[in-house]
């Protein structure tokens, strides 16, 4: 018979002395008020956002309260933020915003390609936005798009993107992809072409794949030329 979901990692040997451990202290915040949350999302000065539903809160800095961080426009259905340098983006189902003020005010850039949005990378070089059947590119912010669709993609249902520096990533269901300039070329990772999971951290790339009741998870550290 089938066999049911394993998990991607392992768990470690513990010691079977006693040993005293701090319990972890939780300091419940007011707000977000309005619905349910749905995703955070952490700036890399600290601030730390809250999606809920249409609206987008952030937290005070005392780390007290949430308060309303996109009053001036209303961002409909589902959405990702990210961020580059001292700028916040907001890729909505139609458009992308930027903030350059914590999330004050926000600036519609343009109107994204349509598709089911899977993730959005940022590097030094532009802005990638990973779609369920494409991946596209913006070197303006957001403003025009430019498809990195070729033949390699072709047919391929897009589950995960990433970046390390300016080496973007895709997984596939038929397989792992790295995008450079000459364009997408496929790399071998364990027996299976279908990449459930994609991640990165400072130079290693973490894949998870398998099929739908048997997963696997394996790290591979690249190396990124500078003509890359």
């Amino acid at each position: 018979g089938q066999k049911s979901d394993e998990s991607l990692f392992a768990t470690l040997p513990v010691d079977t002395a006693e040993v005293s451990t701090p319990k972890p202290q939780w300091n419940q915040t007011k707000g977000p008020e309005g619905g349910d949350v749905n995703n955070l999302f952490v700036a890399s000065n600290g601030d730390v956002y809250a999606r809920s539903n249409a609206e987008l809160y952030r937290l005070t800095d005392d780390r007290s309260t949430w308060i309303p961080a996109n009053t001036d426009v209303s961002i409909k259905g589902y959405w990702q933020m990210a961020e580059h340098e001292d700028t916040l983006y907001i890729v909505s189902d139609t458009e992308t915003l930027a903030s350059v003020d914590r999330g004050e005010t926000w600036s519609v850039q343009g109107a994204r390609p349509e598709g089911e949005l899977i993730g959005t990378v940022i590097t030094d070089e532009a802005l990638y936005l990973g779609l369920v059947d494409g991946v596209f590119r913006s070197v303006d912010a957001g403003k025009s798009w430019t498809s990195l669709n070729d033949g390699n993609l072709a047919d391929k249902e897009i589950r995960a993107i990433t970046a390390i520096e300016n080496t973007v990533f895709v997984g596939t269901d038929k397989g792992l992809y790295r995008y450079r300039s000459e364009g997408w070329t496929q790399l071998r990772v364990g027996e299976t072409g279908n990449i459930r999971a994609l991640t990165s951290a400072e130079h290693r790339l973490y894949v998870a794949v398998g099929n739908d009741v048997q997963h696997k998870m394996f790290s591979m550290t690249i190396s990124i030329s500078s003509t890359s």
